[in-house]
């Protein structure tokens, strides 16, 4: 039986995981929006866990978004949609926190992913982002030991500029005296960091603390094998493939009626009969004189078989 792909969606405010229907369906919440409308909701709090399979840009109805491609442990695609733009039409801030982390990212690699917002402390504001970490999806754990190095920030504090991967946001005055922000530059380097890591990336985390490194996922999930390209599996896949060796079953005694004949025996078998041996005729009586020899149309000489 397919299993059921499953699309998650991000709540805004809460950071959580959602899958979406129009109707009620058993595990699903009611969820109301501003307008009124009443769908349902179907709630990933601690975030997914699964082997990371790429990610895409995609075209929908709402603009463009970031699909994250993961299996689960069930062994079922998940597809995870970070809205690419805001209003304002820079990249969007989960988005953002993602693409930080994609140039880390390996394929078929298990990894938690944990959208978040949290409240800051003693303020009316939120922090939004990102969580990805190595991860084992069967015991639902991750690795703290070896994090994905995040690509950093160019900031100046206390008028000293700290170069980072980002360009900073820039403040230009408007034409009525006001300031307001340049995200251009910073919008264009990160959309070119999500083009070169859009089917995600084979470069190694080198954020190394301790413990066993993290390796690909090898064998099934859900009863099925996931063709990943180091997974023996594959490897054997690969290989050309033999000719099947011939099984022959047999009862204690007599041979089943479903024996396959080994091959030799199948060729002795097709293999015609030598034609039988003539028996020796008797001597012919001795004459004087040699017999004439056979005349055109009569019958051709024998060579007797000895």
């Amino acid at each position: 039986m397919a299993k059921e792909n499953k699309y998650l969606q991000i709540e805004f405010g809460t950071g959580n995981l959602f899958a979406y229907s129009k109707e009620e369906k058993e595990g699903y919440e009611e969820h109301k929006s501003s307008k009124g409308n009443v769908s349902y909701r179907a709630y990933f709090k601690e975030g997914i866990y699964g082997i990371y399979r790429g990610a895409t840009v995609r075209d929908t109805k709402f603009g463009k978004e970031i699909s994250l491609h993961m299996i689960d442990v069930d062994g079922g695609n998940v597809y995870i949609s970070f809205p690419l733009f805001d209003q304002s039409k820079n990249i969007a801030i989960y988005a953002e926190a993602l693409i930080t982390l994609m140039p880390a990212m390996q394929m078929n690699f298990v990894y938690r992913v944990f959208p978040y917002a949290m409240e800051k402390k003693g303020t009316e504001y939120k922090n939004y982002g990102v969580s990805i970490k190595h991860a084992d999806m069967h015991e639902r754990t991750v690795r703290e030991d070896y994090p994905l190095e995040r690509l950093t920030y160019t900031y100046e504090k206390e008028g000293v500029l700290h170069e980072g991967d980002i360009p900073a946001v820039k403040w230009v005055k408007s034409f009525d005296g006001s300031m307001k922000k340049d995200q251009e530059e910073k919008n264009a380097y990160l959309y070119k960091v999500l083009e070169e890591h859009a089917t995600g990336s084979q470069k190694m985390s080198n954020k190394v603390s301790g413990g066993e490194p993290p390796k690909p996922f090898e064998g099934t999930v859900g009863g099925a094998n996931v063709d990943t390209p180091n997974s023996p599996e594959a490897k054997e896949e690969s290989k050309p493939k033999a000719e099947k060796e011939t099984i022959r079953a047999y009862t204690q005694g007599e041979p089943t009626a479903t024996e396959k004949p080994d091959p030799e025996e199948k060729a002795l078998a097709e293999k015609p009969a030598p034609a039988p041996v003539a028996e020796k005729p008797a001597p012919a009586p001795v004459a004087e004189k040699p017999a004439p020899a056979q005349t055109a149309g009569g019958d051709a000489p024998v060579k007797l078989p000895f």
